[in-house]
This record gives structure tokens, C-alpha cells and sequence, in this order.
């Protein structure tokens, strides 16, 4: 994680509590506390003692590492060792890069400095806190805010720039161009990217009865109570580097006046305040999961035959051209051009042949990476013949057309005026149709009688709730 503050004693304090806090997870001799000078570990060991934490300020490479306490060394020093926690204090432009060296070449004398800044970074096996407290260092600003988290225990990551033309919600927007506007569209992304939240569950300019005034919270994520979308978190945010103070009792008063409301969250994309409904203030706000979706939502998962990955796609049955789409890397929503209407069939037999029905009032908007242009269709089956293969009845296959198949291929076969769903097998001028229940025998066919009309490419099956 990285933070800038104020003042060097407010960044040598913060460590100092953080530290404090470390230790109900990591023994002393553990964590490290390293800086490009002894003047800025000197403040460090003071705020440290001052909390009452065991430090040694080591000045010799010599000196033992073997003592249980928590150590401070110059960035110089410490090549070669590893700890588990590294803080790397005074990340500051007139302190890393310190161009001086004589007889080098400035851009040389830079390269030197960001390696010497990438041994120190590197020598964390599981936390790295790095911190300021003038102007940055520009090395900072080289490193993608997604690697640079807000805090050592939540998702967030440090504000980043979005394209305007890429904003969400921009019939909401008063002011795109407004600095608040910037860090309202970092948060956005960061509750979907890093939390999962489904934009169906996000608000903008969300109104709160607040006394005899109405107010707008800058973002809302609403949950499901009742059948209804409640609010659950609310989110007020501030230009970047202003401060969360004022941001900080203008959540607390809208959470006051919304009685579902269970946490509040301020930040202005350098640093954030998290409160609970009793306004205590806690580590991270909770991830989405799948019970604070309303009651219309329906969610389906989607065997995709030939990769085989499996994706799980939610939508609302009342908004069916907006789905959610989540893989194991996470879900993003999917809408406009991203989907494609897919015609969709009742009664294809998974049994017996029967007529293939006509088309269904069922309506599916499927994304666009699924089909990957390929002619498809979807047919609701009926029966339990091809249960071994895992589908059962009243699940949906998704068909390409096409009118020849490979062995081995699940197929929809029209039998004269009728149609059923089996798995293919060719033997010399025979085909065989092979149900997947034992209790069902195969349809043993000339290759003049069989008319394949499709090819099966996945399966759409319901998740029951």
C-alpha cells in the first residue's frame, strides 16, 4: 500500500500505529522499517518507543539481526535480507531520486536510484507499505495504481485517471469535468472491478430525506430487502487530496435518515474512512454475494462445451438485455452491442422424438463472446435422456446451425417431421442417436434418415435459488 501525508511526523505516527496493530500477526523481528536516511528513521524510532514497541535503528551492517524487535535500516543496507513486512518511509522527489553522483550521466544516476528503490520493495515477502510526506516521488507515479492499495486491508486501490467519454451513469453527471466527478468514477469501477457489485445495484445521486432538506449521496449500493432494493452502503466522495473531514459528517448525517443504510464510506482517492452503522470506524466494506440480489433476478450458469469454462450469468427478468456475467476472475456487466438476442425453441426431445415446437416467449440476450459469431440458436429440452451428460429436463442448449457433425457430438436430429436431441455416432452407412440413460435405447438410423440440424455448443441451466 502507499499513503502520503501532511507531515513527517504524522507519516512516522502512522507507522507506529500500524505497526502496533501488525503484531497480532507477525513477531517483531519480522518487520522492517527502512528509509534513504537515518534523519527520517530517527523519527520513526521515536514514535515507535513512544508506543511502546521494541526498534533498533541499526547503523552497521554488522550488527545482529537475530534480536526479536523491529528493526530500522537505510535503504543502502539492506540488500540481501528479507523480511515479511517492509515499510519504506520518505518516498519523497528530493529524497529518491537523490541525483548527486559525480561523473554520471543524470539519466544514469536515475536508473541507479530506481533500482536501488526496487531492491527495498522487493525485500517484502508478504506486506510492503510504502509513504511520503512532501512531493512524491516520481517513481511513485511510474507504478500502476492497481499495484498500490489505500490501505493494508481493504481492495482499493489509489485513484487512477478513467477517460470521460468511458464515465458511467453520465445522464446522472452535472459536471464531468469536476474533480469529484474523477474520483466518483475511480469508485465506481473499484465496487465492480474489486468488490463485484453488479452496476444494477449502484446508484448515482441517490436522494435522502435529510431533516427538511433532500440530499443526494454520490453513490449508493442497494441491496434486496423484502422484494425491494434498499440502501446498504453510501458513498461520498472528494476532490482528490481535500481531506475526508467534511465528507465524514455528511455521511454520517445521511445515515442517519436512512434506516437500512449499514455502512458509510468517504474518501477522496488518496485516502478513505470507512464507518459501520454505529459510525465505529472499520477496516473494509463487505464484497457483493448473490443474497442481495432482488427477487427477479434470475441466474443461469453456461457450459461452454468446446473451452470448457463454465460461466455463471445473472440477469433482472424484468431488464433481460443487461446481464451479469461472472467468471472466477470476477463479473462485469454486459449490455448494448455486447449481447446478441438469440432465437429460442420449445420442445426438442430429450426422450422420445416429438415435434419441434415453435418459437418460445422465453427471450435470452446472450453475450456476444459465447456465440462468437456463429449462427445459434437456443432449444428448451424436454425429457431425461441425456441426463449422464448433464442435461436435464427443461434446461436450454445452445445449438449452432449446421448440417453435418463429428462423432461423439451432441446433435439435434429432425427425424422426418420430427426432432430429438442425442449424441452422434456414425457407423459405416448407420447412425446411431445414443441417449445418455441407460434406460433409453439408441435410434439406430440410415445416414439418408438422419437430418442434423445443429450442433450443440453449451448449455444454459437454471440455478435453482
Amino acid at each position: 500500500m502507499y499513503k502520503h501525508f501532511s507531515s513527517e511526523k504524522n507519516e512516522a505516527e502512522f507507522v507506529a500505529r500500524e505497526i502496533g496493530m501488525l503484531l497480532s500477526e507477525y513477531l517483531p523481528g519480522e518487520i522492517i522499517v527502512i528509509a534513504r536516511q537515518y534523519r527520517q528513521l530517527e523519527m520513526v524510532q521515536l514514535q515507535l518507543e513512544e508506543h511502546g514497541l521494541a526498534c533498533k535503528l541499526l547503523k552497521e551492517r554488522e550488527v545482529t539481526f537475530d534480536d526479536d524487535c523491529i528493526k530500522l535500516l537505510t535503504i543502502h543496507s539492506i540488500k540481501g535480507l528479507e523480511f515479511k513486512v517492509v515499510f519504506i518511509v520518505g518516498l519523497n522527489d528530493s529524497v529518491i531520486p537523490y541525483c548527486s553522483y559525480i561523473d554520471m550521466e543524470e539519466g544514469m544516476q536515475e536508473i541507479t536510484e530506481r533500482k536501488l528503490l526496487y531492491v527495498g520493495m522487493t525485500r517484502a515477502s508478504e506486506r510492503l507499505y510504502m509513504s511520503s510526506c512532501a512531493t512524491p516521488s516520481r517513481f511513485i507515479n511510474s507504478i500502476s495504481p492497481g499495484y498500490l492499495r489505500l490501505s493494508g486491508n481493504s481492495r482499493f486501490s489509489h485513484l487512477y485517471n478513467i477517460r470521460p467519454d468511458e464515465y458511467q451513469f453520465g445522464e446522472k453527471i452535472l459536471d464531468i469535468y469536476s474533480k469529484e466527478e474523477k474520483v466518483r468514477q475511480w469508485l465506481l469501477k473499484e465496487l465492480q472491478d474489486k468488490y463485484n457489485y453488479p452496476r444494477a445495484l449502484l446508484a448515482v445521486e441517490y436522494k435522502v430525506n435529510n431533516m427538511s432538506r433532500t440530499g443526494s449521496v454520490d453513490i449508493c449500493i442497494q441491496v434486496n430487502r423484502d422484494n425491494r432494493l434498499v440502501p446498504y452502503i453510501f458513498c461520498e466522495v472528494k476532490a482528490p487530496g481535500s481531506g475526508t473531514g467534511q465528507g465524514l459528517d455528511q455521511v454520517k448525517s445521511y445515515m442517519s435518515n436512512a434506516k437500512h443504510c449499514q455502512y458509510g464510506l468517504v474518501t477522496d482517492g488518496t485516502e478513505m474512512i470507512i464507518i459501520d452503522a454505529d459510525f465505529r470506524q472499520i477496516d473494509d466494506i463487505p464484497a457483493f454475494s448473490q443474497h442481495m440480489l432482488p427477487s427477479t433476478m434470475e441466474k443461469y450458469s453456461f457450459q461452454c462445451y468446446s473451452s470448457k469454462q463454465k460461466y455463471m450469468m445473472v440477469r433482472d427478468c424484468n431488464l433481460s438485455q443487461e446481464v451479469i456475467v461472472e467468471t472466477a476472475a470476477g463479473s462485469e456487466v454486459c449490455s448494448g452491442t455486447e449481447l446478441k438476442l438469440v432465437p429460442t425453441y420449445e420442445g426438442i426431445a430429450a426422450g422420445q422424438p416429438i415435434y419441434m415446437q415453435g418459437k418460445s416467449e422465453a427471450r435470452f440476450y446472450l453475450p456476444v463472446q459465447w456465440l462468437r459469431g456463429r449462427d445459434c440458436y437456443l432449444l428448451k429440452v424436454q425429457g431425461d435422456s441425456m441426463v449422464d451428460a448433464g442435461i436435464d429436463d427443461q434446461d436450454y442448449v445452445l445449438i449452432q446451425q449446421q448440417s453435418t457433425a463429428q462423432n461423439r457430438d451432441i446433435v439435434a436430429v429432425a427425424i422426418e417431421d420430427e426432432a430429438t436431441l442425442k449424441r452422434f455416432v456414425r457407423m459405416g452407412d448407420t447412425v446411431l442417436l445414443m441417449p445418455e440413460n441407460p434406460k433409453y435405447e439408441p435410434i439406430q438410423l440410415s445416414d439418408n434418415q438422419a437430418r442434423i440440424v445443429g450442433v450443440a455448443i453449451g448449455l444454459l441451466k437454471k440455478e435453482i435459488k
